[in-house]
């Protein structure tokens, strides 16, 4: 009505009075006062409770549901979940349970009297069990067959926890102080010949190579020699055994002046065999096969046939004459009879899985 204008809108306001304007009083305030009345305030809808699906009503006050009532009989994860220890010393767990057909029972002094009356190695697992570590070598390593079986042929087991009295006087005699941990001692003297950490065991196959390559290193009755990493090379002046046997076959040609070196005479190497059978094949037989520069190889051989096989496919392999060379079984310890005459064959002679040893022989040079 004013347009915009402020003074011509003051001055409709006062020539209007107060007619148009609403006080708080009259018809408005008993409007007011009749919508906000007690009397028209409507009830509060009642409150309904009821089950769509599920079991009965549980525990606790009724509509509760059963998430609700879960969280509120919750019980803290100390006071249920079961320990270390119990898994592994109790069996409440199969997969952790200890190796309880592998384990010598009685004390470790008798331990070492059945090692050494049977000339097997003391194999020693000093677990604990806070630590996972020594969960996972009885779920993995102890009850894998391949493992057992090579434990049971060369060695006898002594497992037992660090805080037994057993576990603890062993720890303390040979200063150990890290858990689990796996030792080889040599039951004549009572010295701990070898040590691995826990987790050196990987696995099985982990675990059954470090086994044999010590069984092939240091058959019973024995001492035990230095690993092969501690021998030096020819670049630090000193040969091994195999680089001495090829520094032997070096000629020197006959030259004015200069004396002639003698020359060895040695039955050339055998050919490889040509019988070996393909890989899946029915008459498979694989054998693990260390040789003098200390490799290791798989090797398949068809199970008739004759050990002389051995002996073709070392002499090829290292390019030595047959009388240059020993084939040895770790356990039982013997050197196989790998001639040419031999009527022993890959069956019967049980080389099956075994780990065969190449040893070098020292012969006289003939004129």
């Amino acid at each position: 009505m004013s347009e915009g204008d402020i003074q011509k809108a003051v001055d409709l306001y006062l020539d209007m009075g107060t007619t148009g304007v609403h006080t708080g009083t009259g018809a408005s305030a008993d409007r007011n006062a009749t919508l906000f009345s007690d009397d028209d305030v409507r009830d509060a809808i009642p409150a309904r409770f009821d089950r769509l699906i599920g079991d009965p009503e549980p525990p606790g006050f009724p509509g509760m549901s059963e998430w609700l009532s879960g969280a509120i009989n919750f019980q803290p994860a100390e006071e249920v979940e079961e320990s270390i220890e119990e898994l592994t010393q109790s069996g409440n767990d199969p997969l952790y349970r200890p190796p309880d057909d592998l384990n010598t029972p009685g004390t470790y002094q008798e331990a070492m009297k059945k090692a050494k009356d049977s000339r097997k190695w003391l194999l020693v697992n000093i677990q604990a069990s806070d630590e996972f570590g020594s969960m996972l070598l009885n779920r993995d390593i102890w009850s894998h067959e391949t493992v057992k079986q090579i434990i049971q042929s060369a060695f006898v087991f002594f497992q037992r926890d660090r805080a037994s009295s057993q576990g603890s006087t062993f720890a303390s005699n040979h200063n150990i102080t890290s858990f689990p941990v796996v030792c080889i001692v040599d039951p004549r003297t009572g010295r701990k010949v070898k040590q691995w950490a826990g987790d050196k065991f990987r696995g099985p196959l982990s675990a059954t190579d470090m086994l044999s390559d010590f069984m092939g290193e240091n058959p019973y009755g024995s001492s035990p020699v230095p690993s092969r990493a501690s021998l030096t090379d020819t670049s630090s002046g000193v040969s091994s055994p195999r680089n001495s046997e090829v520094v032997q076959s070096i000629t020197i040609p006959d030259t004015p002046g200069l004396p002639i070196a003698k020359k060895a005479k040695e039955t050339p190497p055998l050919e490889m065999p040509t019988d070996l059978p393909t890989l899946g094949s029915p008459d498979e037989v694989r054998v693990a096969i260390r040789l003098s520069n200390g490799q290791k190889k798989q090797v398949s051989f068809r199970d008739s046939n004759s050990l002389h096989v051995i002996q073709q496919w070392v002499s090829s392999i290292e390019y030595l004459g047959p009388s240059k060379f020993q084939v040895r079984m770790s356990h039982p310890p013997k050197t196989l009879d790998i001639s040419p005459s031999t009527l022993e064959t890959i069956s019967t002679a049980g080389v099956k899985g075994a780990l065969l040893v190449v040893v070098l022989v020292a012969t006289e040079d003939e004129d």
